[in-house]
Formats: C-alpha cells, sequence, structure tokens
C-alpha cells in the first residue's frame, strides 16, 4: 500500500473527504467481511448492543438446555439399566414364590424338598449376582451385593 502524505491531503478538502469517505468505506468491509465469515448479523456489542445482549443471554440457554437435555438422556439409560436388572430379579422372585408353593404340598419327601431349597439357594445367589451387576458408573443401583461372588457377576 503506497504511503500517504496527510500533509499534502490536510490542505486538499477534496483529497481529505476522498480519504475520509474510503476510511468509511473499509470500516463498512471490514464489517460485512466479518458478517460473512461469521455467518451472524451480531459480532459484538458496537453492532447491536441489545441484540448482542439478548443474543447471549440465549446461546447461554441453549447451553444450559443442551446440558440437560444430556442429563436426561443419561438418566433414561441409567434407568433402563436398573428396569433391566429389576425385571430379571422379578422373574426369579416368581420362580421362587413357585417353588414355595410347591414346598408346601404334603406329598413331597424330603428329597424333593431338599430339590426345592437348593433351586431356592440358587435362585438367591442369582439374586445376589443381579444385584451386583446392576452398576451406572461404578455405583450399584440396587444397593450393595451380598457376597462377594455376587459383586463379581457370577
Amino acid at each position: 500500500m503506497a504511503q500517504v502524505d496527510y500533509n499534502r491531503i490536510n490542505i486538499n478538502i477534496g483529497a481529505l473527504q476522498a480519504l475520509n469517505a474510503l476510511n468509511d468505506i473499509n470500516r463498512h468491509l471490514a464489517i460485512h467481511q466479518t458478517r460473512l465469515a461469521t455467518g451472524k448479523r451480531i459480532n459484538s456489542a458496537a453492532d447491536d448492543a441489545a441484540g448482542y445482549t439478548i443474543a447471549n443471554k440465549l446461546l447461554v440457554k441453549s447451553e444450559g438446555i443442551g446440558v440437560a437435555l444430556d442429563n436426561i438422556a443419561s438418566a433414561s439409560n441409567l434407568m433402563t439399566v436398573a428396569e433391566g436388572h429389576l425385571n430379571n430379579i422379578n422373574d426369579i422372585l416368581h420362580r421362587m414364590k413357585s417353588l414355595a408353593e410347591q414346598a408346601a404340598n404334603d406329598t413331597l419327601g424330603s428329597e424333593e424338598r431338599q430339590a426345592i431349597l437348593e433351586e431356592l439357594q440358587a435362585l438367591n445367589d442369582q439374586i445376589d449376582a443381579e444385584v451386583g451387576q446392576a452398576k451406572w458408573a461404578d455405583k450399584y443401583l440396587l444397593g450393595q451385593p451380598n457376597s462377594e461372588h455376587a459383586a463379581e457377576g457370577t
């Protein structure tokens, strides 16, 4: 860019007006280039102070809503995990109820009752395993498991 001799322009009114117009055009050009580059009408408080303040508030609210939606999705996933394990425990409890009703039958012998007792113990271990496996972010959802093998999920 050529060196401007401002002393010569200061005495030439026409040149001074042209320089002022050129500076004004360059300023407007810079504003429009910034708007084109960012895709935003308001890029600074100088563009529109009230609009800039409103836009910033809306941006903050939008980011807050995004975080809230992420938290809701995470909570929904946590509930899905807990629900799956609770459904499994419910199925086991139904089987245990059925076995208890069978054991109440007076016609069963000691071997049958012993087999039912062993199955009930195995089902109890399965419940412990479900409790131990119901975890989200390394935290137990259904309480601490009752035994070591339940915590391992075996």
